[in-house]
C-alpha cells in the first residue's frame, strides 16, 4: 500500500494495493483493492470497494461506493449508497443536509452539537435521515446537486448543473433545475434486458475478455452477447466489497 507520510489514517483498514495520497484524512473506513484516494480528500466511516478512484478534494461521509466507480475532484457525498461502475464528475453534491424548512427554524443548533444547545439525550433534528441510493453504471455530470431521499436507477444519466429533486428511472437521461426526464438511453426492451442481466456484476476477467462488447454503440448483437456471458458468470450479489 502507498500511504503518503502526510495522510491521517485512523481506525481504517486498507488493502495492500491501495494508494492514499497527500494531505488525506481517512477515519473508520474499509478500503478495497486498487483504490486510489487523491490529495486532500477526507473519508469518514466509508466502505469503498475495489478499483474505486476518488480524486482530490473529495469529502465523503458514512457512505458505500461500489467497485470501479470514480469521483472527480471537489465532490461531496453524505450518507449515500452508490453502485458499481458509476462516473461521478467534479463539484458534485450528493445527499447534502436536508434542513427542515417546515420546522420553526432551519438553523443548525437543532441538529449540530457544536452549537452546544442539543445533547445526546435531547437528540435533535436528523439532517440525513432520508437515504440516497444511486444504482450501477450511472453518469452524474459536473455541478450536479442530488437532494436527500433520492433514488437514481441503474444506467441513468444526470446532465451538468442539474438539481435532482425526484427519483430517476433506470436508463433515463434527466437535466435541468429541477431535473426532468429528457429521454431514455435505449428502448424499453433493451432496458429490461440490461436490468435483467446485471452486467456490472461480471468478474474482472470476463470484462477484460469482452471489453469490445461495451465500447461500441449498443445493438442487438452486442446485447445478446452480453446476456450470454452474464448468464453463467454474474454472481448475483449485493456485496460491494469482496
Amino acid at each position: 500500500m502507498y500511504l503518503d507520510k502526510s495522510a491521517i489514517f485512523i481506525d481504517t483498514v486498507a488493502a495492500n494495493t491501495a494508494k492514499v495520497y497527500k494531505d488525506t484524512h481517512l477515519r473508520g473506513c474499509n478500503i478495497g483493492d486498487y483504490v486510489t484516494v487523491g490529495d486532500r480528500s477526507r473519508l469518514f466511516n466509508c466502505d469503498i470497494a475495489e478499483h474505486v478512484i476518488i480524486q482530490r478534494g473529495n469529502l465523503i461521509s458514512d457512505s458505500r461506493i461500489g467497485r470501479y466507480t470514480s469521483t472527480m475532484h471537489d465532490t461531496t457525498i453524505f450518507k449515500s449508497e452508490i453502485g458499481a461502475f458509476c462516473a461521478i464528475s467534479w463539484s458534485v453534491s450528493i445527499g447534502g443536509a436536508a434542513h427542515g424548512y417546515e420546522n420553526a427554524t432551519i438553523h443548525g443548533f437543532v441538529s449540530c452539537h457544536d452549537f452546544e444547545i442539543i445533547d445526546d439525550e435531547s437528540g435533535g433534528f436528523d439532517l440525513y435521515s432520508d437515504p440516497v441510493v444511486i444504482g450501477n453504471d450511472v453518469w452524474i455530470a459536473t455541478g450536479v446537486c442530488i437532494n436527500r431521499g433520492i433514488t437514481i436507477g441503474d444506467g441513468a444519466v444526470v446532465g451538468a448543473n442539474s438539481v435532482v429533486t425526484k427519483d430517476v428511472e433506470p436508463y433515463t437521461i434527466v437535466a435541468g433545475c429541477p431535473a426532468k426526464p429528457i429521454k431514455k438511453r435505449f428502448s424499453d426492451t433493451f432496458i429490461e434486458r440490461l436490468l435483467n442481466c446485471k452486467w456490472w456484476e461480471l468478474s474482472e476477467q470476463k470484462l477484460k475478455e469482452n471489453v469490445g462488447l461495451f465500447s461500441g454503440k449498443l445493438n442487438e448483437y452486442r446485447l445478446a452477447e452480453i446476456e450470454k456471458i452474464c448468464g453463467g458468470d454474474c454472481p448475483k450479489t449485493n456485496k460491494l466489497i469482496n
